[in-house]
Formats: C-alpha cells, sequence, structure tokens
C-alpha cells in the first residue's frame, strides 16, 4: 500500500470524506500515513462508543500521530439528518463543537493513536462550552454570516432538519449548562 498526505488549511476548512460517511479533519500536518483514516481507524476500534450508554457518539476528539483529530461519525447530527444539504451544514456545526474540545484535552503526545485525550476540565463544563459553539455555528458565524436556516434556501426538508438539530442542540446545550452552573447559550 502507498502512502497518501493528509493536511489542512488555517482556516480549518478541509476534510476527508471517506466511503464509510466518515470525515475526518485534521488542523495540524501530520505527514505521511498508510492508506489508513484515523476516525474510521478509531470507529473501527470501537472508540466512538460513549461509555455513559453503549452507543456511539456523533463526533470526537481523537489522537492520530501526535495531533489533535476532529472526527464525525454519524453524518446528520442528533436525529440524524437524511437531506443532503441538511446533513453538510449539521456536520458543520459538529465539526465547531469538536473543534471547540481541543482547547479542553490533554496533549496527544502522550496518547496512543486512536483514543480519545483526557479532557482536563469537568465533562458539563466541557460540553457546554462545545454545545455553546455548536449554537453559534448553526445561527451564523463569518465568513458569510448566513445562519444554518438561511443556507438551506428554499428546502423545506432541509428546513426541517436543521431546525430540529437546533432544538435538539438547544436541549443539551442547556442541560449541559445548567449542570456546569453557566449561562445559555
Amino acid at each position: 500500500m502507498g502512502a497518501s498526505l493528509r493536511w489542512s488549511d488555517p482556516s480549518g476548512l478541509l476534510t476527508e470524506k471517506t466511503p464509510f460517511g466518515v470525515t475526518c479533519q485534521i488542523k495540524d500536518w501530520i505527514g505521511p500515513v498508510n492508506n489508513f483514516n484515523c476516525c474510521e481507524e478509531a470507529k473501527k476500534g470501537q472508540i466512538d462508543i460513549n461509555p455513559l450508554n453503549g452507543k456511539g457518539d456523533i463526533g470526537g476528539v481523537i489522537c492520530c500521530d501526535g495531533q489533535l483529530v476532529s472526527c464525525i461519525w454519524i453524518s446528520g447530527g442528533t436525529k440524524p439528518a437524511k437531506n443532503g444539504k441538511a446533513k453538510e451544514i449539521i456536520d458543520g456545526c459538529v465539526r465547531a463543537h469538536e473543534d471547540r474540545h481541543w482547547q479542553d484535552v490533554e496533549d496527544c503526545k502522550t496518547v496512543r493513536n486512536y483514543h480519545r485525550p483526557n479532557g482536563t476540565w469537568p465533562p458539563n463544563i466541557m460540553e457546554c462550552s462545545a454545545y455553546k459553539a455548536q449554537y453559534k455555528c448553526l445561527m451564523g458565524l463569518p465568513p458569510d454570516n448566513k445562519s444554518a436556516l438561511e443556507k438551506c434556501g428554499t428546502d423545506v426538508v432541509c428546513k426541517k432538519e436543521v431546525q430540529d438539530e437546533i432544538n435538539e442542540v438547544n436541549r443539551r446545550g442547556t442541560l449541559a449548562c445548567k449542570a456546569a452552573g453557566e449561562p445559555y447559550p
């Protein structure tokens, strides 16, 4: 098997999609890798399974070759969405949620590949901050300042699925922030 190269730009907009629908964003150059995808390998090892409920997480932060990697294991968010445009919009905001966790986890240099780094804050505080980032993304951020609903245009199914995601993010964010003793959003 040959080697492939992975990188991303400083804006964090480049992602890698796999045939299995898993997306992976690597914000720092990690050099050559032997035809594997960090997020897929983590999923194969069941790193996506949440120990609190035994179910697969929508996304997560893992370590791969000493670098933090944001993964989306279930495309389309909490329901998940079926509409292609809705999935793309929701996945972008799930990524904002996962990327926010980068501030809250330990350095990957001491963590084995395809494992989640330990958090440096209590989970509710980390989730509160991450849901706030996801909510801000859904409500519209630069560069275009368009809300997720506006990005759906006239697509009614997209709007319904995105609104369902907004409602669920609000519900989860409210619970996490209340438990953390912080305001939401």
